[in-house]
C-alpha cells in the first residue's frame, strides 16, 4: 500500500486505509492543522503502522489533533506507537493533543501517568464539527 504525501492530495480529505480491518484512519487538512482520526482498534498487529500513517498524515503541519475517541481497543503496543508519534512530532515541532475515548483513557492512566502525551476532552470550538 502506498499512502500519498498531503501536499499531492488535490482534496484536503485524505483517508489512510489500513490492510487491518479492525482500524481507519483519515486526515482532515486545513492549511497548517491536522485532524487524524482514527476507529477500531488498535493491537500488535497494526500499531507500527497506525504511527506511520498518523507521523505521514502530520508531516508539514504546525497543530495536530489525534481523536482517538473511536478507539475501541488499545493494547499496550498502541501505547508504544503514541510514544514514538510524541517523539517524532516533538522533533519537527509540532503543536498536537490526542483525544482520547474510554478505552484509550483506560490505557493512558496505567502506562501514562505522568502525562506525557498531551491530552484534551474535547476538540477545541475553532475546529468541532
Amino acid at each position: 500500500m502506498t499512502v500519498a504525501r498531503l501536499g499531492q492530495l488535490p482534496a484536503c480529505l485524505v483517508t489512510a486505509t489500513t490492510p487491518h480491518r479492525r482500524l481507519s484512519i483519515v486526515g482532515r487538512r486545513r492549511a497548517d492543522f491536522s485532524m487524524i482520526t482514527a476507529t477500531g482498534e488498535i493491537d500488535t498487529a497494526n500499531a507500527r503502522l497506525f504511527a506511520d500513517h498518523v507521523m505521514e498524515l502530520a508531516h508539514g503541519c504546525s497543530s495536530v489533533l489525534l481523536d482517538l475517541s473511536g478507539v475501541t481497543f488499545l493494547a499496550l503496543d498502541g501505547m508504544t506507537a503514541l510514544y514514538a508519534i510524541r517523539a517524532d512530532l516533538a522533533r519537527t515541532a509540532v503543536d498536537w493533543s490526542l483525544m482520547p475515548g474510554p478505552a484509550v483513557s483506560r490505557v493512558l492512566a496505567l502506562c501514562d501517568p505522568e502525562g506525557l502525551v498531551p491530552t484534551v476532552d474535547e476538540a477545541p470550538e475553532r475546529i468541532a464539527g
